[in-house]
Formats: C-alpha cells, structure tokens, sequence
C-alpha cells in the first residue's frame, strides 16, 4: 500500500501553497486601506488543488489534491469572503476515515474494498480542483476531463453535472465563452479509451447545442486549455502522451516525444472540417488570445 509523502519535500505543500484546511466564513472584510467602490458588484472564484490529508505516494501538482473553491463577494462598498472543499466521494470518505485512502495520479495503485467499501473501491479520486467557471446560471467546479461538479452560490456541491445527460463523460478543465453570444465552447480528451479528442457546445441558457463530435487523434494525449474566435475552435497538439503501462510498471503516466512535434488544429465552430498545421515540438498549458485574420 501507497506511504505519505514526506511533505517537507515537496514545495507545493509548503509556505504560501501549504494546504487550507478550514472552511470559513468572513466578512464584511476590514480594509486596510482605501475604499470599495459602492457599486463594485459581484464575485471573484478561484479553484486549486488543496489536499484535505497528507498524499498517498506521490503528489503531481497541480493535477493531484482536492478542489477547494475560494470565493471573495463584493456589494454596497463591503466584501466577504467563503471557501468551500468540492465534496467529492472521495473527500468523504476520507474525512471518515480520518486519512487519505486514493494515491496520488503517479502512483499507479487504486483503493481496494478494504479500504474505502465495494462502491468506491477501484475508482478514481474526482480532480475537480483545476478550474471554477460560471455559465448560464451555474458554477462549476472543472477537472481535467471528467464530469464537473455543479456548486450553488454558496460554495456548497450540488453534485457532478452531466448537462442532463448531454455530456455524460464530462468536459476540459478550460472551456471557453463566447463574450458575444454567451455560447460556451469546451473539448474533452480520452485517456483510456477512444475517442481520444472530442468537442461540444452548451448555449447560453445550458443546453447542449453541439453533442460530442469527434476530432481524429492517434491517442490518448494531454491537451490542457483552447482558445476561441468568433469562428474557430483553435486547439494546440503537444508531443505530452499518456502511458498506462510505464505507470503501472513503476513508470511515468506522462511521456514526451518531442519527435513527434506540434499539431494546431482550428476546428470551425460551424461544424466545418478541420484545418492542422504542424511545427516544432513545444509545450503549453494556456492560451492568452486567439482572433480571425
């Protein structure tokens, strides 16, 4: 069975980025200096990895750790300030156990029915501590292509969200939304089994405009965010490939073949063909912008 970590060794869980373990409630918060402008309205979200015990055998930021989503309110010149862990089965589970039962993602083990019950025994901890957007209405908690975990406007979870079933494999970490037209325009990538690249539409009152469509891919490749414009889907293939049997064999989960290079796809948003282009093998994880020429 998966030891702890030893987190001394490990500078994502020390210093600023040690886990937060309360969940508080705070506010109006004291300014220390200036003023709140009196219409300043609304709410600023930020998800991240935020392990509720020590890890199991390795800990991969920023993909492994529970969700927890920190929230600061703004209204009549005062804030307040909430956070909130992602009650995932996984956190719950733990928290009653009083220790941490899933390994973290480069570990290469899965808890048995010993240790977390039939029901969950073999599955995979929920990560939905990548990202937090709000659309039509909604707050979601994302991970990195799973289902996303809807939360009410308190922070509490309502639970995974599959847009009524539209979506029932779940979404990328970073979709993005049309500022025009309100349209949110996701992909999802395959780890495990085809198909590998998929993308999909949800308008802006939640219903899912596009199912599922599939892009063609050779495998099961980590793509982290994409980038929209007014009419493209632009993705950015890297040479960052998932390995299954190097990581049960003791190995990496990640490969890099830098051999293989880049490949742009820009995926018209009106269902048109896909347009790719190749380059020289580099790595990303966000994009900034994307516009028409």
């Amino acid at each position: 069975m998966a030891q702890p970590v030893d987190i001394t060794t490990i500078p994502q869980l020390n210093g600023i980025f040690a886990p937060t373990l309360d969940e508080i409630d705070a506010g109006p918060i004291e300014v220390v200096e200036g003023a709140i402008p009196a219409d300043l309205t609304g709410a600023y979200l930020r998800n991240g990895p935020n392990p509720r015990f020590t890890p199991l055998g390795s800990y991969l930021y920023p993909l492994d750790g529970d969700g927890m989503v920190h929230g600061v309110w703004f209204g009549d010149g005062e804030a307040r300030y909430s956070n909130r862990f992602v009650r995932t089965p996984a956190i719950e589970a733990e928290e009653l156990a009083g220790r941490a039962l899933w390994p973290g993602v480069m570990t290469g083990e899965l808890p048995t029915a010993d240790q977390v019950g039939p029901e969950l025994a073999g599955t995979e901890r929920d990560l939905v501590d990548i990202h937090v957007v709000r659309h039509a209405g909604r707050i979601l908690a994302l991970a990195e292509g799973t289902l996303p975990y809807e939360l009410a406007h308190d922070l509490s979870t309502v639970g995974p969200y599959s847009f009524n079933g539209a979506l029932p494999k779940g979404m990328c970490a970073h979709p993005k939304i049309d500022p025009v037209t309100g349209e949110m325009v996701l992909f999802r990538y395959g780890i495990e089994s085809e198909p590998w690249l998929t993308w999909a539409t949800v308008g802006a009152d939640g219903v899912v405009t596009r199912p599922e469509t599939i892009i063609e891919l050779a495998g099961p490749t980590m793509i982290h965010d994409c980038a929209i414009t007014p009419t493209h889907l632009v993705l950015i293939v890297c040479p960052q490939f998932f390995d299954f049997d190097a990581v049960f064999s003791g190995g990496s989960l990640l490969k890099w073949d830098p051999d293989t290079g880049v490949e742009f796809l820009a995926v018209p948003r009106d269902g048109g063909p896909v347009v790719r282009a190749r380059t020289d093998a580099f790595w990303v994880w966000h994009t900034a912008n994307a516009f028409d020429q």
